[in-house]
């Protein structure tokens, strides 16, 4: 059972979790050229383990790219891509077009991937990210979001 309850079973995940997810599954050291520990990749398989669906929009599809790209060496980015075509496979994956982007109100200040990951979890989604700006918006938002920095950091303190 896992050491988290209440978790909805349907998460929007962000840009960072999902790199801490591709990045533990390619290993080469890349966690930390992401700037994530093991801690990270503990906390989130626990997190995860009772949860039937992930989604994923096509904007942080284009950011991981993009990441991968400028944090590891050129010579691995085909590597790292095609290793993680089997992970993202397993992955849901919700379309926002772009005129739903750029009506969202939040645009402005947190881009196109936060907002069209605001639209996915609007309803009944948790929104996971490690991004604090966002986190702060949702937690005053009312929208239901996990926050990877704080998860880790209640682990780190408690071990669980």
């Amino acid at each position: 059972m896992s050491k988290f309850t209440n978790i909805k079973k349907e998460i929007v995940i962000d840009t960072g979790p999902l790199l801490v997810i591709l990045a533990e599954h390619y290993g080469h050291n890349t966690l930390t050229k992401f700037g994530y520990t093991d801690d990270y990749v503990i906390v989130l398989k626990e997190f995860l383990k009772d949860v039937s669906k992930i989604i994923i929009t096509p904007q942080v599809l284009a950011e991981v790219s993009n990441l991968v790209n400028t944090k590891i060496e050129k010579v691995f980015f085909s590597d790292f891509i095609n290793f993680s075509k089997s992970i993202l496979q397993e992955l849901k994956e919700e379309y926002i077009s772009k005129d739903i982007v750029l009506a969202k109100k939040e645009l402005p200040k947190f881009g196109f991937t936060d907002a069209s990951l605001l639209e996915v979890a609007n309803g009944n989604k948790l929104l996971l990210t490690n991004d604090a700006l966002l986190h702060y918006y949702c937690r005053n938002n009312n929208i239901s979001l996990a926050y990877l920095r704080e998860i880790v950091e209640k682990y780190r303190s408690t071990n669980f």
